[in-house]
């Protein structure tokens, strides 16, 4: 009789630490899950963000700042500008841009250890949890004036045309292209068109 209730005891004991065991995985996976989406939603309005400042130079910092605000732990955030081909669906990094291309893009990348339940028992107490977004925006460009800013076509009665920024600022995420000089004739004579000019302007592309 007490050789049956041991034989009982013991597998009772099998099937609770079997139960508990079970749970604590269970457990442990939705947790990496709800982790893992946290760190996505963070990167794609992180990534959202960013792609919205490439014009004004602040798209690193925004994004990093937007992707700890929407529960990325401090120190896991990377931002890297770069080019997305639509048509590949292919990302390419500053350095790497394919040439007469620019930076229409913002890749943010969340990497940290997270906890987990059974590392006790795996020899493994953290679990590496990553998450990408990219998002990217057409060719965008603004021209910011101020109160002493002035933006002047050319001398009056004159046949030369010189379009003239005077203390404004240019900001662009792609090369800043000035179209070359031209004379242009006709019946009532010739006009010649010269590259913008710039006073105390400054430009940031």
């Amino acid at each position: 009789m007490n050789r049956e209730r041991g034989s009982v005891v013991v597998i009772v004991s099998f099937f609770i630490v079997l139960f508990v065991t079970l749970l604590a995985f269970i457990v442990n996976v939705g947790y990496l899950s709800a982790t893992k989406n946290i760190y996505e939603n963070a990167a794609e309005a992180a990534a959202m963000a960013g792609s919205a400042r490439l014009c004004d130079g602040d798209a690193i910092n925004v994004a990093g700042q937007i992707a700890i605000e929407n529960g990325a732990p401090e120190g896991s955030v990377s931002v890297t500008l770069g080019f997305f081909d639509d048509d590949s669906d292919q990302f390419y990094p500053e350095g790497t841009i394919p040439e007469g291309e620019y930076k229409n893009a913002v890749m943010v990348s969340i990497s940290s250890d997270v906890p987990t339940i059974l590392g006790a028992f795996l020899g493994k107490e953290k679990t590496k949890v990553l998450a990408k977004a990219v998002a990217y925006a057409e060719s965008c460009g603004f021209l910011a004036l101020g109160e002493n800013s002035e933006i002047r076509i050319g001398p009056s009665g004159s046949s030369i045309d010189q379009p003239l920024l005077k203390n404004g600022v240019i900001y662009s995420n792609g090369d800043i292209k000035l179209a070359r000089g031209a004379t242009c004739s006709s019946w009532w004579g010739s006009r010649t068109y010269l590259p913008p000019a710039f006073e105390n302007a400054e430009l940031y592309a």
